[in-house]
């Protein structure tokens, strides 16, 4: 009797972590449960060194990986339950869920379709695969397809200083010993409405399957309504090869930038873009940038220069069917001028910010703010002291689409 109940008490003794031993899986499964992904990864990826191997706890790592956005992660955890289940059709479904997000389609494909000839699917779980199929027969033929976009726009606005001018008519200079040069009314900050024109065009057309050729046009032109003299556009052309490698797409393009005011050539810029981007998951996108440009002023050779630019962007869609999107960039680099003028070269950097909202299927709000900082490398000759400008900008639109 007494070995009974010592042996009883051992039991009690060591119930408790037997009860916490199972704790993890089943809070994990209600988080699932209850929308809660991410809260369930933090929980079960501890635990991978002592579990993986088990399917029950394997199983819901995949799920919980994949749906947090980690598919990568997903998979490994999924292949181990199939290894000893291989029949689990739960698992191969997921499984060709989570090749489908890393952008493995005909994996993917060959997943799900083998997850419908196994017996005992449920019906419902039938439907949801073959949804998964028919979104990747609707890839596939996106993948094959040449696109042809275009769009076109008008703004209309108020610029308080269309010529970016001092605000002051007297100026001292201080080369000429502080003498006062009072300046004409082109060189004093004039207001004035205006109107935007843009458009452009893109081609997007496939030349294996994870290679795509691109191109493009666009304009940007403003006319103000009285200070023509100041009336800008901007013009611009790309060609370029694009790369997708799993969640990975890779960019390179040679580009030009013409710059026009008064309706006269003032500025070209001829270079190369290389992009990264990774689609962490159907929500969101990381991306970096590297671009060189050589800038050509044709009636001012003295001012030509070396631009070169570093970048990064954060994009994350919101709402059920991406109906919010936003997003955030940083850049830096500078400009060097070929003629080694330190004060018309400068050091640069930026942020960009954006967000955008659909209305309705057709209308579209669009909010979008910049700020970039230049620091020029000498003192200007004429004023001897050295520039800083900071340039602001700031739109809001609703567009039709």
């Amino acid at each position: 009797m007494r070995h009974n109940l010592f042996a009883a008490f051992i039991l009690l003794a060591l119930l408790p972590g037997v009860l916490a031993a199972a704790d993890p899986l089943d809070e994990a499964r209600r988080l699932l449960e209850e929308g809660k992904p991410a809260a369930a990864y933090e929980l079960l990826e501890p635990l991978l060194e002592e579990r993986a191997g088990d399917p029950h706890y394997d199983y819901l790592l995949g799920i919980a990986a994949l749906d947090s956005g980690h598919p990568t992660e997903a998979i490994f955890a999924l292949e181990r339950v199939l290894a000893v289940q291989p029949d689990h059709a739960l698992a191969r479904a997921e499984i060709g869920r989570a090749y489908l997000a890393v952008g493995e389609i005909d994996t993917a494909r060959d997943a799900l379709e083998d997850t419908l000839k196994l017996p005992g699917v449920p019906e419902q779980a039938q439907a949801t695969v073959r949804r998964y199929l028919d979104i990747i027969e609707g890839a596939g033929a996106e993948t094959t397809r040449t696109r042809i976009t275009g769009f076109a726009g008008i703004d209309l606005g108020h610029d308080s200083n269309v010529n970016a001018a001092t605000a002051s008519r007297d100026v001292a200079i201080p080369a000429f010993g502080g003498a006062i040069f009072r300046l004409d009314d082109l060189g004093v900050e004039q207001s004035d409405q205006f109107a935007r024109l843009l458009g452009g065009i893109n081609l997007d057309t496939p030349l294996g399957a994870r290679t795509r050729l691109l191109a493009g046009a666009r304009f940007d032109q403003r006319f103000n309504r009285e200070q023509s003299v100041f009336d800008q556009g901007n013009y611009s052309a790309d060609l370029g090869l694009n790369w997708l490698l799993g969640q990975h797409s890779f960019t390179a393009a040679l580009q030009y930038y013409g710059f026009s005011l008064d309706r006269k050539r003032y500025r070209d810029a001829f270079g190369a873009t290389g992009q990264w981007r990774w689609a962490v998951n159907p929500d969101r996108n990381i991306s970096a940038y590297l671009q060189y440009a050589n800038l050509r002023y044709p009636d001012q050779h003295v001012r030509d220069a070396r631009r070169v630019v570093l970048g990064g962007a954060w994009a994350e869609s919101f709402g059920k069917g991406h109906r919010h999107q936003g997003y955030v960039g940083l850049y830096a680099g500078g400009e060097d001028n070929e003629k080694n003028l330190d004060h018309l070269s400068n050091r640069l950097g930026g942020l960009r910010a954006g967000w955008s909202s659909y209305l309705s299927p057709i209308w579209v709000l669009s909010l979008n703010a910049s700020v970039e900082r230049r620091r020029y490398r000498a003192d200007e000759p004429l004023f001897l002291t050295r520039r800083e400008d900071t340039l602001l900008e700031a739109r809001a639109a609703i567009d039709y689409t």
